[in-house]
């Protein structure tokens, strides 16, 4: 990837189109899976023939799809989402919001999270069958990750994606590209018409951003203020968000992760799979660490995600030792580390290199004092762009 003729971040992200971020995005065939979820997310399936883009689909379920189906689609393609959408009368598809496995397997029933759904786990009670006939419509606004469908021109600047993926609670987004509609960011498009052709539909997600912007970042004037950042800064500014009553806003927007929140629980052979997913809930937390009891070493990574591992009809498996089911679903060595000390770069070069979802930061004992995503990342380059405006 050849570097723009620019030497400002806030010049590369504000001139630079969005065109040029998708057209970096690979395209994802059915034939190669991995347990680094971020490069598998896109939805956009290759005919086998190659990677050029014309020959690919975009994957996508109805809205009267049941729940146990959109989990085979999502198995079946190695994906972490998809895309909902509904037939107007005109025989046209409206995109209303995407749904992933972490959707899904949160309002399964780790917790009672929604009267609505009136779903609740109690391991005495293992058939959740019922469940998965559920049409996935009756999810999709129950879920606090949803993705809206953000209108968008391929010429809009990449700046524009940034500010709409910069918060924990949007990890994704729809982009329907409209040459004769202005772009907006705002949250009524839900539901918009997609006139266009079906290729005109992506998904993107945080770490889309990352790696576009990798190549760029290892000049490090591009941004002083990038250049100068460890780790440990990424989540120590958290600090200054309140998680108790929301007010405030984190300098670098890391608040999903900050020391108070970030939760370890001791690798004992009694922690079940079902103890470790209730935890991650009661504590509103998308992963956690799994540390040895006497040392306090970062052991294992457990994530929501790891739900993909588990067949809705064999809910047995929760009841499994937490370690036995990271290993028999393949995902006891999905952990990224880096110390408190090493650079921003560092930290964008493991998620870019190894496709982690998120960095865990160790001291020298290998004992966690930090996590952050790709979410955090972007943030931080967000901050770094207002801070040069603001300097200029």
């Amino acid at each position: 990837m050849s570097k723009l003729a620019t030497n400002s971040l806030t010049d590369l992200l504000g001139t630079t189109p969005l065109h040029k971020l998708l057209d970096s995005i690979p395209t994802h065939s059915c034939s190669k899976h991995s347990n680094k979820l971020e490069h598998c997310a896109h939805g956009l399936i290759s005919d086998g023939t190659g990677d050029d883009m014309q020959k690919t689909d975009l994957v996508a379920v109805e809205k009267d799809t049941s729940i146990g189906q959109v989990l085979e689609v999502l198995r079946r393609h190695d994906l972490c989402f998809l895309p909902v959408y509904e037939m107007t009368a005109d025989n046209k598809r409206r995109y209303l919001s995407t749904v992933s496995f972490l959707d899904i397997f949160t309002l399964f029933g780790l917790s009672p999270i929604s009267e609505e759904a009136g779903l609740q786990f109690d391991e005495r009670n293992r058939d959740k069958s019922s469940f998965f006939d559920k049409k996935v419509s009756s999810i999709i606004s129950l879920t606090p990750q949803s993705a809206k469908l953000n209108i968008q021109t391929p010429n809009n600047p990449i700046r524009k994606s940034f500010d709409i993926l910069k918060s924990r609670l949007n990890d994704r987004a729809l982009i329907r590209f409209n040459a004769s509609t202005p772009a907006t960011l705002t949250k009524d498009d839900l539901g918009e018409s997609l006139e266009a052709p079906l290729d005109q539909l992506r998904v993107i997600t945080q770490s889309d951003l990352i790696r576009w912007l990798h190549p760029f970042l290892k000049d490090t004037a591009m941004s002083s203020h990038l250049a100068r950042m460890t780790a440990k800064d990424l989540y120590l500014h958290a600090k200054k968000y309140d998680t108790n009553t929301g007010e405030g806003i984190p300098e670098f927007a890391v608040h999903s992760f900050t020391p108070t929140m970030m939760f370890s629980i001791p690798l004992t052979r009694d922690l079940t799979a079902a103890a470790a997913f209730r935890a991650l809930w009661d504590r509103k937390l998308p992963c956690c660490a799994l540390v040895c009891p006497s040392t306090g070493r970062l052991e294992a990574e457990w994530s929501a995600f790891a739900l993909r591992g588990l067949h809705p009809l064999n809910v047995s498996s929760m009841l499994k030792p937490a370690l036995q089911f990271l290993k028999e679903t393949g995902q006891e060595d999905v952990l990224t580390v880096v110390f408190e000390d090493d650079g921003f770069l560092d930290v964008v070069d493991k998620v870019v290199r190894g496709g982690a979802r998120q960095v865990w930061i160790v001291d020298s004992c290998r004992r966690p004092v930090g996590v952050i995503t790709c979410g955090d990342l972007v943030a931080a380059v967000c901050t770094a762009v207002e801070r040069e405006a603001m300097e200029e």
